[in-house]
């Protein structure tokens, strides 16, 4: 008898189907979302995904069980969140909203872990995981189905809009897309090994996650591969002797072969714009200095320097830049180290990467002392996939994949803390409440940053409407969560009038801090010269032109037309780095 003949399951609670679609939606919808645009690209993903999350979380209300099950690994992001608020007590950070957002990401986490436990012991986990593992192949599937037609719709088509030409899909990143591909792979692994999905459609589906592998071009793919397919099969192993599976463990090797052949079938399809294959960037970047060695260099450096409570959230980003010219093959704008246990070194120091550490590996312990089947096998699968692209990139940064690793977190955990607490509903409904205000207040606030500076790059705008546009753009800056972004766009639009432009100064050095990027270490260095401060701007523009060399001679342009047409001969110290940065100063 294969699992998915079996009947293990308990009675479902309308409440609990509930929950378990809203959490289908959110393993899809968020991914499917086409709308990636400034000044935060992925924030409706992310916001899908949380209001999904938050919408399952009624089931906690309704839970009518004698005792509460509370994971031990809930409390890593608990833990975090205090490591968090220490930080902007004790460090005093430029922008507390940084630390802030990440606190309410790590508090849905806790409420996805809580929520996947108490659903998995009123339910089963046989009864969970399928309808989950349904939901990443659909999703999958859909991203590999839309992704040949965006590229050959017109751009004027109604549908252009709706479905993405791009190599990553809808989804817009092309190593969230691999990372997708590979849950979606894992999910159609498994259904199929539980005899719940028939031959054919599996050898259908995979052949077009495997193919969206080769075009997407990304090395990752590669490790996704292996891992499914050597690791898959000597996990499955272990359960195949005791619960009959639908196909011997050993199937799973033909992923590797299968993905050789895929990437020489993609470039004969033209219609897929493919870039290099996996297999081929590999080649060429070995031998190679790697910027991601030099990232977690940086990060350990910086970890030295803080090694308790570290630098504080969100400040990598500074310090890359504040040492760009002691690393001459670096450039552009690098805010993470790339690894999830550095960056936490960096910025939360030892007692975030230690309380990180310490819950993922009491999970994985628990896990692996428990009998295995086919599910544990399909979670073991899906943050494997994760944890690999955690190790490369930061999934774990956006909701969409954080709200994913907290509900697997939560599906898994084993001997949790089995807590009475008869004020249970009362205190998730007040959760609930709040949850959807924060949403409801996110979005309102986004959506106005968002008019507010369409309206002000717009061309040609009175000055009346300028002024109303930058009272919006101020008001925002007081009362939301997104006074990094509305400071960085005032350092820009502002006059340089005699009257701003110390405070203009004030403003940038807080946003470059926060984020060193292109237009804004450019412009940083604009102000120091126009506020006197020739040394420092100099230095500014050297390093802003070592790290963004691309920008050098548009800005070097725009400084000259300000020298001979405005005489702002304050300019002149930047304007000679600008038209030969490679001079010695003096």
């Amino acid at each position: 008898m294969t699992a998915a003949e079996s009947n293990t399951g308990k009675p479902r609670s309308v409440l609990a189907s509930f929950s378990i679609f809203m959490l289908t939606l959110m393993c899809v919808l968020p991914f499917l979302s086409p709308y990636h645009m400034p000044p935060i690209a992925s924030f409706y993903n992310e916001w899908l995904a949380a209001l999904l999350a938050v919408f399952a979380s009624l089931f906690l209300i309704g839970y009518r069980q004698e005792k509460l099950q509370i994971p031990l690994v809930t409390f890593v992001p608990l833990a975090l969140i205090v490591v968090l608020g220490l930080q902007v007590t004790l460090g005093g950070p430029d922008y507390w909203q940084n630390q802030f957002v990440a606190m309410l990401y790590l508090g849905l986490a806790a409420l996805l872990i809580v929520l996947a436990a108490n659903l998995k012991h009123s339910l089963s986990l046989e009864s969970i995981v399928p309808a989950i593992a349904w939901a990443f192949v659909i999703g999958a599937t859909t991203i590999m189905i839309l992704l040949p037609i965006g590229k050959i719709l017109p751009e004027e088509s109604v549908f252009a809009k709706w479905i993405l030409a791009g190599k990553s899909g809808n989804i817009g990143q092309v190593n969230h897309f691999s990372n997708y591909l590979a849950l979606g792979l894992a999910s159609l692994l498994y259904l199929r090994l539980t005899g719940r999905i028939n031959t054919v459609m599996t050898l259908l589906i995979s052949a077009l996650i495997l193919i969206g592998f080769a075009q997407g071009g990304q090395r990752m793919a590669i490790l996704y591969v292996v891992l499914l397919s050597i690791g898959g099969w000597l996990l499955a192993r272990t359960f195949s002797q005791n619960q009959t599976t639908a196909i011997k463990p050993i199937m799973l090797l033909w992923l590797i072969p299968a993905f050789i052949a895929a990437q020489f079938i993609v470039p004969l399809l033209g219609f897929l714009e493919p870039a290099k294959m996996p297999a081929e960037r590999l080649v060429q970047t070995m031998g190679t200095e790697s910027s991601r060695l030099i990232l977690v260099e940086q990060a350990w450096l910086l970890f030295k320097q803080h090694p308790w409570l570290g630098a504080g959230w969100a400040e990598f980003s500074w310090y890359n830049f504040s040492i760009t010219e002691s690393y001459p093959s670096l450039k552009g704008l690098w805010h993470h180290a790339h690894n999830l246990i550095l960056q936490l070194l960096a910025e939360t120091g030892i007692v975030g990467a230690l309380i990180l550490t310490a819950g993922i590996l009491y999970w994985f312990r628990e896990q692996f002392l428990s009998q295995m089947n086919a599910e544990r096998w399909w979670l073991l699968a899906l943050l494997s996939v994760i944890g690999i692209h955690s190790m490369l990139e930061y999934p774990l940064w956006y909701m969409t994949f954080l709200a994913i690793t907290s509900l697997l977190l939560g599906l898994g955990s084993e001997r949790p803390l089995q807590v009475r607490f008869n004020l249970a509903p009362a205190f998730f409904l007040v959760i609930f409440i709040f949850a959807a205000w924060s949403l409801g207040s996110l979005q309102t606030s986004y959506h106005q940053l968002e008019t507010t500076l369409t309206s002000l790059r717009e061309q040609g705008l009175p000055q009346s409407e300028i002024d109303k546009n930058l009272e919006k753009l101020y008001q925002l800056r007081e009362t939301s969560v997104f006074t990094p972004i509305a400071d960085n766009f005032l350092v820009r639009v502002l006059p340089n009038q005699p009257g701003l432009i110390k405070d203009k100064l004030t403003i940038s050095q807080q946003v470059i801090e926060n984020w060193p990027g292109q237009v804004e270490t450019y412009t940083h260095a604009y102000l120091l010269a126009m506020n006197n401060k020739p040394v420092e701007a100099q230095q500014m523009i050297r390093m802003a032109i070592k790290q963004f060399p691309e920008y050098r001679e548009t800005y070097h342009r725009y400084v000259l037309a300000q020298v001979v047409k405005k005489q702002q001969n304050a300019l002149l110290p930047i304007l000679i780095i600008l038209q030969d940065p490679h001079k010695p100063a003096k």
